[in-house]
């Protein structure tokens, strides 16, 4: 369980991080 909400967070975090790139 705790595993697999790390991996979440690394994909949003990814995601969040792309999203800010294209913003900039």
């Amino acid at each position: 369980m705790l595993n697999s909400y790390k991996l979440l967070t690394l994909i949003v975090l990814r995601c969040w991080k792309a999203f800010d790139f294209n913003l900039s």
